[in-house]
């Protein structure tokens, strides 16, 4: 609990401070579709694009009404990281009821999910607050899984379609995460009820097309991160195998006996052969999710688990307590030293930076050699939210002609090459730059006139 308060505490800078990492995007894009609109033209970014045609806008549809009352993106966001909180508390306190949990143990897992190492890092540090959305959903969904996995499918059930709907909106990986445990329901019911869930499924997907058909039509366009590559890193392999071996031990020790439970389970045991195997990065869809997103589904699903079972030896149950409290604990010492960040675009570099912003009149580009970081994606954020300013690049996802352009621009100032370096920005529409001291000789050389030269940065006017 006191890890909770200091984390929000620690958030609630964002409200007067710009932000990196993700939220700088998230601020944008609240300040986006409250001034443009959804699936509208956006002429911040990339010479003109359209708002929300791949990244999922469920986060932003929910910041509407906050914005029309507040109007100011950076307090919105705050305030919907609150309200993500309140409906995954709702939502754990629904599965809760359903599991015949007490309040402590609602609380435990609600705490244990909301800030374990794993989610401070992927919600609190990085922002990954539409993750955080669909999580908090997936919560509703699960309840109604629930509730359903002994009892025969009625037209209740039908509730379970507008949740699929948000979820999908909000964060598609995670309803494909979530959607595990329905696959296990499935697996466990009769034809007939089968067919009801396939149903409900193809109506939530027809809900949502009008957002998911565009998406598809062109996500080949757009650069695709693709973050399970990075389970190579010692943390991840780590955190794979720590969140497999306890699920795996939680399994074994408590439904080794129940074929049923174990058919219920498998697309998850699955998922976690998978993902501790890393053969989930060769796989068309999970190679784009981020593999810290697979892991906090083993540990929801270890805790539902561990809560629900009876444990009648008790050095097994001190056991699993150790490992479940203890350990990430220490993990949680050990990603709040090595991952917390600060808050930037408030240090004196970055400050020093964003002065230059008053000064510029046109699009503009961040290029050029640096010595200190400028953090070029969340000047984008601020200079599009504080000067309503335009850039040729952007901090969304980039269509592929201008991530070439952002590649072969960088490689022109490396060389010195001026030709190049004027060709490319003609072509991109790009009318001031902004860079680093280090390249400030070569914008002079190649004909470029200065605007205003700080001491690590300058302003350069075609």
């Amino acid at each position: 609990m006191i890890i909770a308060v200091l984390e929000l505490l620690q958030l609630s800078k964002i409200t007067y401070y710009f932000p990196s990492t993700d939220l700088s995007s998230h601020i944008a894009n609240i300040y986006f579709i409250n001034n443009y609109g959804f699936h509208k033209i956006i002429p911040n970014w990339y010479n003109g694009y359209i708002s929300f045609l791949v990244y999922p806008p469920g986060l932003f549809f929910l910041s509407i009404p906050f914005y029309k009352i507040i109007n100011n993106p950076q307090i919105v966001l705050y305030v919907l990281l609150l309200l993500n909180l309140l409906i995954g508390f709702a939502g754990v306190y629904f599965l809760g009821k359903i599991l015949k949990l007490n309040f402590i143990h609602k609380l435990f897992l609600f705490l244990s999910f909301y800030f374990n190492p794993v989610s401070i890092t992927l919600f609190y540090i990085i922002g990954r607050l539409p993750e955080m959305l669909g999580w908090s959903f997936s919560f509703f969904y699960i309840y109604l899984i629930y509730k359903y996995k002994n009892k025969y499918l009625d037209k209740k059930f039908f509730a379970i379609i507008p949740v699929m709907a948000i979820i999908i909106l909000t964060h598609p990986s995670i309803f494909i995460l979530s959607s595990l445990f329905l696959l296990g329901l499935f697996l466990i019911k009769s034809n007939k009820e089968r067919t009801f869930i396939i149903i409900c499924l193809l109506i939530s997907l027809l809900l949502t097309s009008f957002w998911l058909v565009p998406a598809f039509d062109e996500k080949t366009t757009y650069e695709i991160y693709k973050p399970f590559l990075n389970i190579n890193l010692l943390t991840e392999r780590i955190l794979s195998f720590l969140t497999t071996i306890i699920l795996a031990g939680l399994i074994f020790y408590n439904l080794r006996k129940n074929k049923k439970e174990i058919l219920f389970y498998s697309p998850i045991i699955l998922m976690s052969f998978l993902y501790v195997t890393k053969l989930a990065g060769y796989l068309p869809v999970l190679i784009n999710m981020h593999p810290r997103s697979i892991a906090l589904l083993l540990i929801l699903t270890s805790l539902i688990i561990f809560l629900t079972s009876n444990y009648k030896n008790k050095f097994v149950r001190r056991s699993l307590i150790i490992i479940l409290q203890v350990i990430p604990i220490i993990f949680l010492i050990i990603f709040f030293y090595k991952n917390v960040d600060d808050y930037p675009l408030y240090n004196n570099s970055h400050q020093e930076a964003i002065s230059l912003l008053e000064d510029v009149e046109d699009k503009f580009i961040i290029t050029g050699k640096s010595n200190v970081d400028i953090r070029t994606k969340d000047t984008y954020s601020y200079a599009a939210v504080k000067y309503n300013l335009s850039t040729p690049f952007g901090w969304d996802l980039i269509e592929g002609s201008y991530r070439d352009y952002k590649k072969n621009l960088t490689e022109a100032f490396n060389n010195e090459d001026c030709n190049r370096i004027n060709r490319i920005i003609n072509e991109i529409g790009g009318k001031e730059i902004i860079s680093g001291y280090e390249s400030c000789g070569i914008l002079k050389e190649c004909g470029f006139k200065e605007e205003k030269t700080t001491d690590n940065f300058c302003l350069y006017k075609k």
